[in-house]
C-alpha cells in the first residue's frame, strides 16, 4: 500500500492526503464496511503506526517498511 500511495502521489497528481484516503476510507466504504475506513469513537480500530513524524512522508518514499505496529480490531498484531 506504500507503494500505491507514493504512486498515486508521483504520477497521478494526488495530494499526499487525497491518495491515503483513496487507500484507506475509500476501499472501506466500497467494500460495505461502514465500520472501517477512518478514525472515530465507535469504529472498529484496525490501523498502523509508521515510523514517519509526518504521514506525508508515506507518498514521498518509495522502498522499505515504514510499519511501526500493527493494530487490528483493537488488538496489537
Amino acid at each position: 500500500m506504500p507503494l500505491a500511495i507514493a504512486t498515486a502521489v508521483r504520477f497521478c497528481g494526488l495530494m499526499p492526503a487525497e491518495a491515503i484516503t483513496a487507500a484507506t476510507y475509500n476501499p472501506a466504504q466500497l467494500l460495505g464496511f461502514s465500520d472501517r475506513g477512518s478514525l472515530e469513537v465507535g469504529k472498529r480500530a484496525d490501523l498502523i503506526l509508521l515510523h514517519h513524524k509526518d504521514e506525508r512522508q508515506l507518498a514521498y518514499e518509495l522502498g522499505g517498511n515504514p510499519v511501526d505496529l500493527v493494530v487490528c480490531g483493537g488488538k496489537i498484531a
